[in-house]
């Protein structure tokens, strides 16, 4: 859903929710439970590929470009 760059962190959708306890105040009077959604840290989160989450593999090819492999079936990953 949202990439957070500067920290490092990713908000996958459906994902890691949290519940936080939101004290009584003058509106409302009782006490409640509210669910957040909260982050990820990037190397956490596995790439979707082969039909499963994989892990990431870089290969320099002879050209001297590097590229991001795919670790179980070694094809090349377009970003």
């Amino acid at each position: 859903m949202k990439i957070l760059a500067k920290r490092d962190r990713v908000i996958v959708e459906k994902v890691n929710f949290i519940k936080k306890h939101q004290k009584p105040d003058a509106k409302a009077r009782a006490a409640s439970w509210k669910k957040r959604v909260h982050p990820h840290f990037q190397r956490d989160v596995l790439l979707r590929k082969c039909n499963t989450g994989v892990k990431i593999g870089h290969k320099v090819l002879d050209d001297g470009k590097k590229v991001r492999t795919c670790r179980d079936c070694n094809e090349i990953i377009e970003a």
